[in-house]
């Protein structure tokens, strides 16, 4: 943590994010390839199984009281530290890195209420627009069914922008549902993002 910490956003931009975390990128990206369900329930199952297993452990063992909470506390600590340093490595030093609006060369500036209003009204019209060029799209809501060759479409044009504003863009990452629907949604998100 010390050195996201410490580590300006230059560095942490071409030593990790362009250099580090495409290999992680790579890698899991390929594991992620072999897995036909996503990869959060492999994760969850296995972290319901250790605990289980340490806890059982924490019972089974005849040691004295004093002696099994400060074994547990151990436990705790090595694991929320492994915990950290694995986000850290596997995708937490990507926040530290240079802005995008910089890199892309967005200029930033705040907006009045009248500008998000003029905004509002001009991006709610070009999507009605986009809709109507929608084969059967009415005025319901669409149906949860996503379009033949959507993720390659979206993948193709993600690659192409990131490539003009000169980001790398390797790797074929993977999208999943997750089931039950909604579940996202109910702790505010739309999308988790788990490199394994």
């Amino acid at each position: 943590m010390l050195v996201r910490a410490f580590l300006p956003p230059a560095a942490i931009e071409w030593v990790y994010s362009r250099g580090l975390f495409q290999g992680v990128r790579l890698l899991f990206d390929g594991l992620s390839a072999l897995c036909p369900f996503p990869m959060v329930y492999l994760l969850a199952v296995l972290l319901l199984g250790w605990l289980f297993w340490k806890a059982h452990r924490f019972w089974r063992h005849r040691l004295p009281p004093r002696v099994r909470w400060l074994r547990m506390g151990k436990g705790l600590l090595s694991f929320f530290s492994a915990v950290v340093f694995f986000f850290l490595l596997l995708w937490g030093f990507n926040y530290g890195r240079l802005p995008v609006h910089r890199l892309m060369g967005f200029p930033l500036e705040e907006l009045s209420l009248k500008d998000l209003r003029a905004e509002l009204e001009h991006s709610t019209g070009e999507l009605v627009t986009f809709r109507a060029t929608i084969p059967g799209a009415g005025e319901e809501a669409l149906a949860p069914e996503w379009p033949p060759g959507l993720v390659d479409t979206m993948r193709r044009h993600l690659t192409a922008v990131l490539a003009k504003a000169g980001l790398p863009a390797r790797g074929r990452v993977r999208l999943r549902l997750l089931k039950p629907r909604g579940i996202l949604l109910r702790i505010s998100t739309a999308g988790v993002y788990i490199p394994f």
